[in-house]
C-alpha cells in the first residue's frame, strides 16, 4: 500500500510540474533549499494530493513537514490511514 501511494504521488508530480521523463525518488526535496516547487506548483500540488488522497495536509501538519521530501509525504499519507483512490 506504502509502495502505490509512493508511485502515485510521483505521478501526481509529474501532472503538476510537466516532467512526464522526470524521475523522482524518496529524497527528492519538495519544498524549501533545493526543492523543485515554487509557491504556485505546491499550491496545486496540495489541492491535488488533498483531492486524491482525502486529507487535509495543512490542518494535519501545520508546518508542512510532510512536504519537505517525497518521502515524507508518502509516510505522512501512509501514517494518516490514506490510500490512492
Amino acid at each position: 500500500m506504502k509502495e502505490q501511494i509512493y508511485n502515485q504521488v510521483c505521478e501526481m508530480l509529474k501532472e503538476v510540474l510537466q516532467k512526464d521523463k522526470y524521475i523522482f525518488n524518496e529524497n527528492t526535496v519538495l519544498l524549501g533549499q533545493g526543492g523543485i516547487m515554487d509557491s504556485l506548483t505546491i499550491t496545486s500540488f496540495i489541492n491535488k494530493i488533498e483531492s486524491n488522497f482525502k486529507v487535509d495536509i495543512i490542518e494535519e501538519d501545520l508546518e508542512l513537514e510532510c512536504l519537505e521530501t517525497v518521502g515524507s509525504l508518502t509516510d505522512f499519507l501512509f501514517d494518516s490511514g490514506c490510500s490512492d483512490k
